[in-house]
């Protein structure tokens, strides 16, 4: 209750502070907006997310049916001008030519973007996109994993609490370097049949962190089957995904599975080929279907819940909580990456 208090100060003290330096700078009018206006403002707009073919169809059926009514949604330019917000209203103008008065705003602040039209559930990809962030769908789809990795306290890959594009591009700026080397190895897993591009970065991602050169080693056997030792586990590995993957015809294990046997993989690995066993192990505590039946469903959902709530409140960072494993907790220590 104490540490609600003081968040709710330090909220306040924020957005009071925003409100003195945002009066004067924000304004909002209402503006007739023809074809040839519309255009214009589009050609101000850089790098929006793709246009969606439905939302222009939808918005200008109800132009040309009279239903199209004066609300709060308009469009939207940032403090440099740019057109922020709006792309698809604009583009119904120019498809229907009929001039359609629309509310405007201007000198929004450029961070306003993570949040901008979120009911329409604009993808973190997206909003990677617009941000200029080189292979968008890659970067997204590994930092998407980490985060629920992570909210979920290390026990799963499958519960999946909300991630929200503010979270998710703060994680990215706070962690690119490793998530930029990991992209490689998301298209090398999808290139080689090793998995898909999130589960191939992640894996990168939590090995790197532990060891950098020991997971590029331990990868390369692993996905390339270049370099592999005699009698290694890694060669047992990829015998037993190929099995597996040939009984669910051709489509690979679920990411919680997959992660759990590439953990058990690379610690066996680990304790025949490296002395370093103890300080690089990775427990592979993650929750397969089978575990969820054989588990008690209230008190695991429960535990997930609890561990994903906590999470929320410190994304990053992890402290060493208990893990899941076949529906028992075990004390085993999760890896603590940033």
């Amino acid at each position: 209750m104490k540490n609600q208090t003081k968040q709710n100060a330090t909220a306040q003290a924020f957005y009071s502070g925003m409100f003195k330096r945002m009066m004067g700078q924000i304004e909002t009018h209402i503006e007739m907006i023809d074809p040839e206006t519309a255009q214009c403002y589009l050609n101000s707009m850089v790098d929006n997310r793709k246009k969606i073919k439905g939302a222009i169809d939808e918005y200008a059926q109800s132009m040309r049916d009279l239903e199209w009514l004066l609300s709060h949604q308009g469009i939207a330019f940032d403090d440099q001008g740019r057109l922020i917000d709006g792309q698809n209203r604009l583009l119904a103008i120019i498809a229907t030519g009929i001039a359609i008065p629309m509310m405007v705003t201007t000198g929004l602040i450029v961070d306003c973007f993570k949040v901008v039209d979120a009911g329409r559930g604009r993808k973190l990809s997206q909003a990677m996109h617009i941000r200029k962030i080189k292979n968008s769908i890659e970067c997204s789809s590994i930092v998407r994993t980490i985060l629920i990795y992570k909210l979920s306290k290390c026990t799963s890959l499958q519960f999946s609490p909300k991630v929200t594009n503010t979270v998710g591009l703060d994680y990215y700026y706070s962690h690119t370097d490793l998530i930029r080397e990991a992209i490689p190895w998301a298209k090398k897993f999808v290139e080689y049949g090793s998995g898909t591009r999130a589960t191939g970065g992640f894996i990168y991602y939590v090995l790197a962190t532990i060891d950098k050169d020991l997971a590029e080693d331990f990868l390369t056997k692993l996905v390339m089957g270049v370099g592999l030792e005699e009698n290694s586990p890694i060669v047992k590995h990829r015998c037993e995904m190929e099995t597996l993957r040939r009984k669910n015809d051709g489509k690979f294990p679920h990411r919680n599975d997959q992660a759990n046997l590439i953990f058990r993989t690379w610690n066996r690995w680990l304790g025949k080929y490296t002395k370093r066993k103890t300080s690089c192990a990775v427990p592979y505590g993650l929750m397969t279907n089978v575990d969820r039946l054989e588990a008690d469903k209230d008190k695991v959902e429960e535990y997930l819940k609890e561990r994903a709530i906590s999470g929320l409140k410190s994304h990053i960072g992890i402290d060493c909580p208990t893990t899941v494993v076949k529906g028992k907790v075990s004390e085993e220590r999760p890896p603590t990456f940033a």
